[in-house]
């Protein structure tokens, strides 16, 4: 099998995510290969496992794999020929990029003579501990940056060695290449780019240029070709001055070299503390570690424009007067750049002096007029280019004394009908001492305009004016102020102020605000007064609406019961067998609906379809619902039997009612609670009637040997069965059975709540039911 290295490979990277892998071995020598059709196979283990990937190119000394993933990889290596493979393997190991060995800098190579090379090279930029280095050569026809594929040879050396002598046998072209190595690990290969030779004469550097340029620096840059080489490079010198001018390119002062430490790979250097808008000289040469290089060829370039060093020289004012004073200054010595022009600094204010067009020189002087009298001013000047100086130091110059700034309104104030209060405030520009002030006054009423100027001193006054109670009530005064300042004999007024306005002050005016300032206090008070009793108001109106109505602890459940919309429904009351229900009533609430108060509208509706009454068996209405022109008192006589017991007939009438409800067309008889109604005949079958549920009010009255009603002395309240749909108290003495008696008018009378205890009387109900075709007058209704 081939034989390799730890580091015998190299990594070239193509993209963000990809690159290419050279894996190098020593070939096999010819008189080795054991029969024909030699060759070397690569297999490929990517993170450890395999993976069908064939090199884009393999000879004799390498194999080029491309667009490799970033993991790592392990290469295994077998020679084969057309016996088959070898027993033995090589392997090398990539690690992955994130993982992989910073790699030996600045490896350079210098042929002497007698087949000799010395090999230089520094440590890699990395904190892992380095084992050793190996180096690498293979004889070819070319050097670098071509391949190699003659017979590749290496060898071992200490982590502390960083130059190293190879003496190859003959005079072929040898490549060179080193790795660093851990105890597990290799950087990979990085091979020489040239030869340098030893004792050659070195030509000037012929790739310099100009990176970049400052107003302070110059960057310089080159590329350092293998032919300028004469050694290991240690650095650079760049050597600079400025010229005379572009004409004249001789150094104005001596030239001064910087120094720039570095390697054959340092490809740029830096020239600092330079003068702004200088035009200057630069050139290169390189160092090695036995002498210095020629010179490149010059370069010359100008520095950028900055702010000048200085700023303006002698600086003066002259010609002060109240509105203006001129100033001068002369220019500074060193201006970096093309002068622009010249600020003038005074206070917070400042004026620009343009240099004329088509000339770098400005005027070195100037009127600063329009200024405020009597001003302290701080003037300065300023020279600018791309940017401007520092300020001239400040000479601080008084204007003269001159006229006033504007004033505020003044303050008037009456004191009383016959007198005015005047106050002011000093102008904001006073322009001068302020010797005085003038104010003046007008007055207007509907037929006069008078105005008269007074002089004063201070900052207020009082004026006498004609009596407002006498002059009448129309009078207006207007007051303006101004300041003035007097300077030789002359005196300077400012602008008037603008005017204060006055009322004339009459003895009944108080009078009228009082009058109103109560009128409108009367009026507020009112009004909140109304908003809280109006709050109030509406919150007892909300607490009235949701007063809860509580019902008797035995009349509650069948209330409830009564008001759910499902009640009647979970009866299965509107319709047995093959007869239809009418649609189910809405039902109020038992305090909103009027007991028999639907019984009226029911048999209007059975008067208009045309249909007869039926009358039933025994004495009276046997359906048990009273008809309305049957009396009371004999339904009680014909059907109640009202008794004290609420066992035994209570459980039979229950057991009937509960048959009937089953079969109403069994018995032969109707049941107490029910009553039926035909249609034209009585000979009508039992399918063409239909029922309605009437309202659940107390009836007394049935047919012959049935009981419609049941009085107990318990009433079953939460429970409706048989029919049943509630009690009524009928009150009763103890003991005893207690029949109500009628009156003439058709109503039971109640007796008088008894003396002594006594237990009461309920009397159960059973809903009525009627004909939906039955056609009557509206009958008489009874109540208890």
């Amino acid at each position: 099998a081939p034989e390799t290295d730890i580091g015998s490979f190299e990594v070239t990277t193509v993209g963000v995510a990809s690159r290419d892998v050279y894996v190098y071995w020593r070939h096999i020598p010819e008189f080795m290969y054991n029969g024909d059709n030699f060759n070397y196979q690569v297999t490929v283990y990517e993170n450890g496992v395999p993976r069908n990937l064939q090199a884009n190119e393999t000879t004799s000394a390498y194999a080029r794999f491309t667009g490799l993933s970033l993991n790592s990889y392990r290469f295994r290596i077998v020679s084969a020929n057309q016996e088959g493979f070898s027993k033995g393997y090589s392997e090398v190991n990539v690690p992955s990029n994130s993982k992989g060995l910073a790699e030996p800098l600045s490896f350079t190579k210098i042929a002497f003579d007698n087949h000799i090379y010395e090999l230089s090279w520094k440590p890699p930029a990395t904190n892992r501990a380095i084992s050793s280095y190996t180096i690498f050569w293979c004889d070819n026809s070319k050097d670098r940056p071509y391949q190699c594929t003659g017979t590749l040879n290496w060898t071992r050396v200490a982590s502390d060695v960083t130059i190293k002598n190879i003496t190859v046998p003959n005079e072929k072209i040898y490549q060179f290449a080193i790795s660093a190595n851990t105890k597990t690990e290799s950087s990979g290969m990085v091979w020489a780019s040239c030869t340098v030779i030893h004792n050659k004469i070195l030509g000037k550097m012929k790739s310099v240029w100009i990176n970049r340029i400052g107003s302070t620096f110059i960057e310089v840059g080159w590329k350092l070709e293998c032919s300028d080489r004469i050694g290991v490079v240690t650095g650079f010198l760049i050597s600079y001055c400025p010229i005379v001018s572009p004409h004249n390119p001789q150094c104005k002062v001596e030239a001064k070299n910087t120094t720039v430490n570095g390697d054959g790979m340092t490809i740029r250097g830096n020239v600092t503390n330079l003068t702004p808008y200088t035009i200057y000289m630069v050139m290169v040469a390189v160092m090695t570690k036995n002498s210095i290089g020629q010179w490149s060829d010059r370069l010359y370039n100008t520095t950028l424009e900055a702010a000048p060093d200085m700023s303006p020289l002698n600086v003066t004012v002259s010609d002060v007067t109240n509105t203006s004073m001129l100033v001068q200054w002369a220019a500074p010595h060193s201006m970096n750049g093309v002068l622009r022009y010249y600020q003038v600094h005074y206070n917070e204010k400042f004026r620009k002096v343009e240099a004329m067009e088509g000339s770098h020189h400005a005027p070195t002087k100037v009127l600063l007029d329009n200024l405020n009298s009597y001003v302290l001013y701080n003037v300065s000047v300023s020279a600018c280019t791309v940017a401007c100086s520092l300020q001239s130091p400040a000479l601080q110059v008084r204007t003269a004394i001159g006229k006033p700034g504007k004033m505020a309104d003044p303050t008037v104030n009456f004191v009383n009908s016959s007198q005015v209060g005047i106050a002011w405030q000093p102008p904001k520009y006073p322009g001068g001492l302020l010797d005085g002030y003038q104010v003046k006054m007008e007055m207007i009423d509907d037929t006069h305009n008078i105005t008269d100027i007074l002089n004063f001193t201070g900052n207020q006054t009082q004026i006498p004016i004609e009596d407002c109670n006498s002059g009448g009530p129309h009078h207006d005064y207007f007051f303006s102020v101004r300041a003035v300042n007097y300077a030789n004999d002359t005196a300077y007024y400012g602008p008037w102020s603008d005017a204060g306005k006055g009322h004339c002050f009459t003895a009944g005016g108080d009078l009228w605000f009082i009058f109103w300032a109560g009128v409108c206090l009367i009026c507020v008070t009112c009004v909140f007064i109304v908003a809280i009793l109006g709050k109030r108001l509406w919150e007892r109106y909300e607490q009235m609406r949701t007063v809860e109505v509580k019902l008797p602890p035995g009349l509650a459940p069948v209330i409830e019961k009564a008001s759910d919309p499902d009640y009647y429904s979970q009866l299965n009351l509107y319709g047995w067998g093959s007869a239809q229900h009418e649609e189910k009533k809405a039902i109020n609430p038992p305090d909103q609906e009027l007991l028999l108060q639907k019984k009226g509208v029911e048999r209007e509706t059975k008067d208009h379809d045309g249909s007869s009454v039926g009358e039933g068996e025994g004495d009276g209405d046997s359906s048990g619902c009273s008809s309305g022109h049957e009396s009371v008192a004999s339904s009680l006589t014909a059907g109640t039997h009202i008794s004290s017991d609420s066992g035994t007939e209570a459980d039979q009438l229950h057991d009937k009612r509960t048959t009937s409800l089953d079969g109403f067309s069994n018995t032969g008889s109707p049941a107490t609670s029910l009553r039926q109604r035909n249609k034209a005949t009585s000979g009508s079958s039992d399918s063409s009637t239909r029922w309605e549920r009437g309202e659940p009010y107390v009836m007394l009255g049935g047919s012959s040997g049935s009981s419609s009603c049941l009085v107990k002395s318990t009433p079953n309240l939460g429970e409706v069965e048989g029919g049943m749909t509630g009690y009524s108290l009928l009150g009763g003495v103890a003991g005893a059975v207690w029949r109500p008696p009628v009156t003439a008018s058709g109503y039971v009378s109640l007796p008088p709540a008894m003396s002594g205890p006594a237990p009461p009387m309920y009397v159960a109900h059973p809903p009525c039911w009627a004909e939906k075709e039955q056609a009557a007058t509206s009958p008489s209704k009874g109540y208890v």
